[in-house]
């Protein structure tokens, strides 16, 4: 739990949580001054304008509540049987009990996971700062704001490559919920090398014609080297694209297949495998959006968004907040629906040297 004081006269009187809205000491609040320092501001805008340009796909997944602390959902997995029978006879119709066709409860779900970060500001050094003016601008404030970028990046990150089994703290991203029999592969470094988009475009229409569960792919993700092959490729086979706006003022180009057009969204958090003197891999995701979506908790005392949000932890002093320490904070999960149905990988195999310099994680 997190906790403010109150300082007057002398003593000093614990205020948790509870008392939030009554101090005003520890919530996303109006903006006040205070020495040139901004304190117990609203960063809802700040946050929303980092996170547009921060991310993309956590822009377009959509936003649940998460009932529980690990997030399940009930499946149907088979249906009542139907037949031909003879027009003369009805009761010759198919018989289903109804045990063949209960709900399954098997689901092991996703944990609620946090991503916090926080930073502390000493007493001496701001003082010393505010008496010189600042002469560095406001550092809390450039603080703050690498704070809520770090954040963004992390969530991005995690929801192509976390992994949940190798670090129990992290929820799962795309990489671990992609399951083999959704899982291609393709290689350019043959003398007749596989064609980049006619693999996406067989992904896709395996997908759309599916007897059991109908899906398509919406979007499909690559990193920076992955799209400069694709481009290429489609370039040399004098294809056109077009261009499609993902989010708001993010446009990208579109790849034509027989499922329509789809957009091809580049993303920094996507990496390659650098295979050194043998073949690289470059990873391309196909995704059917609809069945993916985030499970998250607002966090007490601030806003009921499920995007990161900022909590000061403060000292009232003669009545006037002082910052100690600065926190974000993120309570949720990524959550395949269908048992991952709507999530396909493609791994291109090609030449050394294609891949750039993995992020780190």
């Amino acid at each position: 739990m997190l906790f403010t004081f109150v300082v007057k006269m002398a003593l000093i009187q614990p205020v948790g949580f509870g008392d939030v809205y009554q101090t005003e000491a520890l919530l996303e609040a109006s903006a006040t001054t205070l020495g040139g320092f901004t304190i117990n501001q609203n960063f809802d805008p700040e946050i929303e304008d980092i996170l547009r340009s921060e991310t993309v796909f956590w822009q377009l997944l959509p936003k649940r509540a998460a009932q529980a602390p690990i997030v399940q959902k009930i499946k149907k997995t088979t249906r009542p049987q139907v037949g031909f029978i003879d027009k003369m006879n009805l009761t010759g119709s198919t018989m289903t009990p109804h045990p063949n066709t209960a709900l399954d409860l098997t689901d092991p779900g996703e944990e609620v996971k946090a991503i916090a970060g926080r930073i502390q500001f000493n007493h001496f050094p701001r003082s010393m700062a505010n008496q010189q003016g600042n002469p560095y601008l406001d550092e809390i404030a450039e603080e703050t704001n690498d704070l809520i970028v770090s954040c963004a990046r992390k969530i991005e990150m995690g929801l192509f490559r976390g992994n949940k089994t190798t670090d129990p703290l992290q929820f799962s991203g795309l990489d671990a919920f992609c399951r083999a029999d959704h899982t291609f592969t393709a290689n350019i470094t043959t003398a007749t090398p596989d064609r980049i988009a006619d693999k996406l475009n067989e992904i896709c229409m395996r997908a759309t014609t599916d007897r059991d569960v109908i899906r398509r792919v919406t979007h499909i993700f690559c990193s920076g080297a992955g799209s400069l092959f694709l481009q290429r490729e489609i370039d040399d086979r004098m294809l056109y694209q077009n261009l499609m706006e993902v989010t708001p003022g993010v446009k990208v180009p579109g790849i034509v297949t027989s499922n329509g057009i789809i957009p091809i969204i580049v993303s920094p958090y996507i990496t390659d495998v650098d295979g050194g003197a043998g073949t690289d891999t470059l990873t391309f995701y196909a995704l059917d959006m609809q069945t993916l979506e985030w499970n998250g908790v607002f966090p007490y005392g601030g806003s009921r968004k499920y995007d990161p949000q900022i909590f000061d932890i403060s000292n009232t002093i003669n009545g006037m907040p002082l910052v100690e320490e600065r926190f974000v904070l993120l309570y949720g999960c990524l959550y395949p629906r269908f048992s991952a149905e709507g999530i396909w990988k493609l791994n291109v195999t090609a030449p050394s040297g294609s891949t750039w310099s993995p992020q780190s994680w």
